[in-house]
Protein backbone atom coordinates (compact mmCIF):
# COMPACT_ATOMS: atom_id res chain seq x y z
CA UNK A 1 0.00 0.00 0.00
CA UNK A 2 1.33 3.64 -0.38
CA UNK A 3 1.99 6.06 1.99
CA UNK A 4 -1.11 7.93 3.01
CA UNK A 5 -1.16 11.08 4.17
CA UNK A 6 -3.85 12.14 6.90
CA UNK A 7 -4.34 15.85 7.77
CA UNK A 8 -7.33 16.66 10.15
CA UNK A 9 -8.31 20.19 9.88
CA UNK A 10 -8.62 23.03 12.25
CA UNK A 11 -7.08 26.51 13.38
CA UNK A 12 -3.91 26.96 15.16
CA UNK A 13 -4.03 29.12 18.08
CA UNK A 14 -4.84 27.55 21.88
CA UNK A 15 -8.20 30.00 21.93
CA UNK A 16 -9.95 27.73 19.15
CA UNK A 17 -8.58 24.16 20.34
CA UNK A 18 -12.35 23.08 21.64
CA UNK A 19 -14.23 24.96 18.53
CA UNK A 20 -16.15 22.50 16.68
CA UNK A 21 -13.82 23.56 13.55
CA UNK A 22 -11.30 22.42 15.23
CA UNK A 23 -12.85 18.50 14.70
CA UNK A 24 -10.18 17.39 12.89
CA UNK A 25 -7.12 18.56 15.14
CA UNK A 26 -8.65 16.71 18.00
CA UNK A 27 -8.93 13.39 15.90
CA UNK A 28 -5.47 13.74 14.85
CA UNK A 29 -4.68 14.77 18.74
CA UNK A 30 -7.06 11.20 19.85
CA UNK A 31 -5.13 9.12 17.24
CA UNK A 32 -1.53 9.68 17.65
CA UNK A 33 -2.19 8.65 21.25
CA UNK A 34 -4.02 5.57 20.14
CA UNK A 35 -1.62 4.50 17.94
CA UNK A 36 1.35 5.37 20.48
CA UNK A 37 3.28 7.63 17.34
CA UNK A 38 5.55 10.30 18.32
CA UNK A 39 4.75 13.93 19.19
CA UNK A 40 4.08 16.07 16.83
CA UNK A 41 6.76 18.15 15.47
CA UNK A 42 6.42 21.70 13.20
CA UNK A 43 7.90 21.53 9.62
CA UNK A 44 7.68 25.69 9.32
CA UNK A 45 9.04 24.90 5.47
CA UNK A 46 5.55 23.01 4.94
CA UNK A 47 3.55 24.60 7.45
CA UNK A 48 2.28 22.35 9.71
CA UNK A 49 2.94 19.76 12.36
CA UNK A 50 3.91 16.19 11.68
CA UNK A 51 4.00 12.79 12.73
CA UNK A 52 4.61 9.06 11.09
CA UNK A 53 3.52 5.86 11.14
CA UNK A 54 6.80 4.49 10.04
CA UNK A 55 5.40 0.39 9.99
CA UNK A 56 3.32 -0.89 7.32
CA UNK A 57 0.91 0.42 6.36
CA UNK A 58 3.35 3.90 6.29
CA UNK A 59 1.36 6.90 6.83
CA UNK A 60 1.90 10.81 7.95
CA UNK A 61 -0.16 12.52 10.42
CA UNK A 62 -0.59 16.58 9.65
CA UNK A 63 -2.01 19.64 11.11
CA UNK A 64 -1.85 22.46 9.14
CA UNK A 65 -0.57 25.47 10.87
CA UNK A 66 -2.19 27.62 8.11
CA UNK A 67 -5.47 28.29 9.57
CA UNK A 68 -8.22 26.63 7.69
CA UNK A 69 -8.97 28.57 5.12
CA UNK A 70 -5.97 28.14 4.02
CA UNK A 71 -5.45 23.72 4.95
CA UNK A 72 -4.77 23.94 0.88
CA UNK A 73 -1.28 25.09 0.87
CA UNK A 74 0.19 22.72 4.07
CA UNK A 75 -1.73 19.89 2.34
CA UNK A 76 -0.36 20.42 -1.16
CA UNK A 77 3.33 21.13 0.60
CA UNK A 78 3.56 18.13 1.39
CA UNK A 79 2.28 15.72 -0.51
CA UNK A 80 4.81 17.14 -2.82
CA UNK A 81 7.28 17.06 -0.42
CA UNK A 82 6.25 13.10 0.43
CA UNK A 83 5.27 12.15 -3.37
CA UNK A 84 1.71 11.49 -2.07
CA UNK A 85 -0.76 11.20 -4.97
CA UNK A 86 -4.68 13.16 -4.27
CA UNK A 87 -6.05 9.85 -4.00
CA UNK A 88 -3.61 9.13 -1.62
CA UNK A 89 -4.50 11.61 0.68
CA UNK A 90 -7.34 11.66 3.66
CA UNK A 91 -8.90 14.72 5.21
CA UNK A 92 -10.46 14.69 8.51
CA UNK A 93 -12.81 17.67 9.41
CA UNK A 94 -16.08 18.86 10.76
CA UNK A 95 -19.40 19.16 8.65
CA UNK A 96 -22.01 21.51 9.35
CA UNK A 97 -24.32 19.22 7.00
CA UNK A 98 -24.28 16.38 8.52
CA UNK A 99 -26.16 15.54 12.02
CA UNK A 100 -23.71 15.38 14.58
CA UNK A 101 -22.28 12.13 15.53
CA UNK A 102 -22.46 10.77 11.73
CA UNK A 103 -18.90 9.82 9.88
CA UNK A 104 -19.54 10.06 6.23
CA UNK A 105 -16.44 8.64 4.36
CA UNK A 106 -16.66 9.90 0.41
CA UNK A 107 -13.87 10.25 -2.23
CA UNK A 108 -14.37 13.12 -4.95
CA UNK A 109 -17.18 15.87 -3.77
CA UNK A 110 -16.68 19.09 -4.20
CA UNK A 111 -16.19 21.06 -1.39
CA UNK A 112 -19.89 22.57 -0.29
CA UNK A 113 -19.70 25.31 2.02
CA UNK A 114 -16.37 24.43 3.62
CA UNK A 115 -13.54 26.75 3.18
CA UNK A 116 -10.84 24.06 4.00
CA UNK A 117 -12.00 21.68 1.58
CA UNK A 118 -12.30 24.60 -1.23
CA UNK A 119 -8.78 25.86 -0.36
CA UNK A 120 -7.49 21.88 -0.79
CA UNK A 121 -9.41 21.37 -4.00
CA UNK A 122 -7.83 25.04 -4.91
CA UNK A 123 -4.33 24.24 -4.03
CA UNK A 124 -3.97 20.10 -5.42
CA UNK A 125 -6.28 21.33 -8.50
CA UNK A 126 -8.20 18.22 -7.29
CA UNK A 127 -11.18 16.80 -5.44
CA UNK A 128 -9.96 13.07 -5.56
CA UNK A 129 -9.41 12.68 -1.99
CA UNK A 130 -10.73 10.76 0.84
CA UNK A 131 -12.77 12.63 3.45
CA UNK A 132 -13.93 11.66 6.43
CA UNK A 133 -16.96 14.18 7.46
CA UNK A 134 -17.56 14.46 11.23
CA UNK A 135 -21.07 15.93 11.58
CA UNK A 136 -21.34 18.72 13.42
CA UNK A 137 -24.97 19.68 12.86
CA UNK A 138 -26.65 22.98 12.40
CA UNK A 139 -29.27 23.20 15.19
CA UNK A 140 -32.85 23.21 15.02
CA UNK A 141 -35.46 25.98 16.69
CA UNK A 142 -36.86 22.74 18.41
CA UNK A 143 -33.36 21.43 19.91
CA UNK A 144 -32.84 20.77 23.55
CA UNK A 145 -29.79 21.42 25.55
CA UNK A 146 -28.69 18.69 27.83
CA UNK A 147 -30.70 20.58 30.61
CA UNK A 148 -33.70 19.97 28.04
CA UNK A 149 -34.29 23.59 27.67
CA UNK A 150 -34.46 24.82 23.87
CA UNK A 151 -31.45 27.23 22.89
CA UNK A 152 -32.68 29.43 20.30
CA UNK A 153 -29.97 31.83 20.41
CA UNK A 154 -27.36 28.53 19.15
CA UNK A 155 -29.70 27.92 16.66
CA UNK A 156 -30.06 31.14 15.10
CA UNK A 157 -26.54 32.14 15.23
CA UNK A 158 -25.61 28.60 12.92
CA UNK A 159 -28.35 29.20 10.73
CA UNK A 160 -27.70 33.13 10.13
CA UNK A 161 -23.63 32.79 10.98
CA UNK A 162 -22.13 29.58 10.35
CA UNK A 163 -18.52 31.40 10.43
CA UNK A 164 -19.32 32.22 14.39
CA UNK A 165 -20.94 28.62 15.07
CA UNK A 166 -18.39 26.73 13.86
CA UNK A 167 -15.83 28.40 15.55
CA UNK A 168 -17.86 28.28 19.14
CA UNK A 169 -17.04 25.12 21.58
CA UNK A 170 -19.03 22.10 21.64
CA UNK A 171 -22.30 21.96 24.02
CA UNK A 172 -21.96 20.42 27.32
CA UNK A 173 -24.06 17.20 25.93
CA UNK A 174 -21.86 17.46 22.49
CA UNK A 175 -18.95 17.69 24.46
CA UNK A 176 -19.68 14.62 26.66
CA UNK A 177 -20.26 12.40 23.62
CA UNK A 178 -17.25 13.36 22.06
CA UNK A 179 -14.64 10.99 23.00
CA UNK A 180 -16.65 8.10 22.33
CA UNK A 181 -17.36 9.54 18.65
CA UNK A 182 -13.73 10.19 17.93
CA UNK A 183 -12.54 7.06 19.11
CA UNK A 184 -15.53 5.36 16.37
CA UNK A 185 -13.48 7.97 13.80
CA UNK A 186 -9.81 6.56 14.76
CA UNK A 187 -12.16 2.80 14.10
CA UNK A 188 -12.70 3.83 11.08
CA UNK A 189 -9.30 5.12 10.08
CA UNK A 190 -7.76 1.91 11.27
CA UNK A 191 -10.03 -0.11 8.86
CA UNK A 192 -9.00 2.31 6.28
CA UNK A 193 -5.19 2.31 6.82
CA UNK A 194 -5.50 -1.99 7.13
CA UNK A 195 -8.15 -2.61 4.61
CA UNK A 196 -9.17 0.33 2.44
CA UNK A 197 -11.42 3.57 2.53
CA UNK A 198 -14.56 1.86 0.90
CA UNK A 199 -14.23 -0.76 3.52
CA UNK A 200 -14.48 1.57 6.14
CA UNK A 201 -16.94 3.37 4.57
CA UNK A 202 -19.14 0.70 4.03
CA UNK A 203 -18.49 0.08 7.97
CA UNK A 204 -19.30 3.06 8.81
CA UNK A 205 -20.92 5.59 7.31
CA UNK A 206 -24.59 6.34 7.63
CA UNK A 207 -26.12 6.06 11.07
CA UNK A 208 -24.73 8.11 14.08
CA UNK A 209 -22.73 6.46 16.90
CA UNK A 210 -24.67 8.58 19.59
CA UNK A 211 -28.39 10.08 19.11
CA UNK A 212 -27.74 13.91 19.63
CA UNK A 213 -30.52 14.08 22.42
CA UNK A 214 -30.68 14.46 25.99
CA UNK A 215 -32.38 10.75 26.87
CA UNK A 216 -29.32 9.07 24.47
CA UNK A 217 -26.99 11.34 26.57
CA UNK A 218 -28.24 9.74 29.88
CA UNK A 219 -27.78 6.62 28.69
CA UNK A 220 -24.72 7.39 28.04
CA UNK A 221 -23.82 7.64 31.76
CA UNK A 222 -24.10 12.09 31.62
Amino acid sequence: MSTILIAGLGNPEAKHANNRHNLGFMVLDALVKAWQLPPFAENRSLGGLLTAKAQEPKAWLLKPMTYMNESGEAIRDVSRFYSIRPDNIWVVHDDLDIPFGTLKIQYDISAGGHNGIRSIIRDLQSQKFWRFRFGISRPHPTDANADGRVDSREWAIAKYDSAEFVLSDFDQMQAAQLPTLIQRTIDALAIALAQSPEKAANQFNGTPAIENTPAAAKGAGM
